[in-house]
């Protein structure tokens, strides 16, 4: 991978990744981006989707060359590829923080262990993170996507809860 995928520069539009296995969630998340509300001081978003690992790595590769990734909606757990190997979008957001430390990571998964959710927030410390737990709707999360692509972080109330419990057992 190469180190450049923040560094160059496209004015203007927001090149984002979604990285989810399940087609039905991925077309949901791509619709919810695309009706995001109009504003002058928004760029443009050119939205690429993965379903795996593998695709991921191609897909940012490809938007490397054309510009700089701004932004990933990922999902942890990816499922298997064609070639039958299970890698976690927990090890892809390991790879875009250490090749692209610019890029803007939203976790999006199903996993709300604490253990789980501690070695993400280490290992990837995404800007943004929520659990799909059925508490969040189609304006959280656009919300999210924008506060994230402003510069703020968000977590959702189940990943605070835990993060608060960690503090607390220290």
């Amino acid at each position: 991978m190469k180190n450049n995928l923040t560094d160059k520069s496209l004015e203007n539009c927001n090149n984002i990744l979604i990285v989810e296995d399940n087609q039905l969630l991925l077309d949901a998340i791509e619709m919810m981006i695309k009706l995001l509300p109009v504003k002058d001081s928004l760029p443009t978003f050119q939205i690429q989707k993965a379903f795996d690992y593998e695709k991921a790595m191609v897909k940012i590769l490809e938007i490397s060359n054309q510009g700089h990734l701004n932004t990933v909606i990922l999902d942890i757990n990816l499922g298997k590829s064609k070639k039958g190997e299970r890698k976690s979008g927990r090890e892809l957001g390991v790879l875009i923080r250490k090749h692209a430390p610019k890029t803007k990571i939203i976790v999006f998964t199903s996993h709300s262990d604490a253990l789980e959710i501690n070695a993400i927030l280490k290992g990837i410390n995404p800007e943004g993170f929520l659990i799909k737990d059925g508490s969040t709707d189609h304006n959280m999360f656009q919300e999210v996507i924008l506060n994230v692509i402003n510069g703020e972080t968000y977590y959702s109330d189940a990943v605070l809860k835990i993060i608060q419990n960690k503090t607390r057992n220290k």
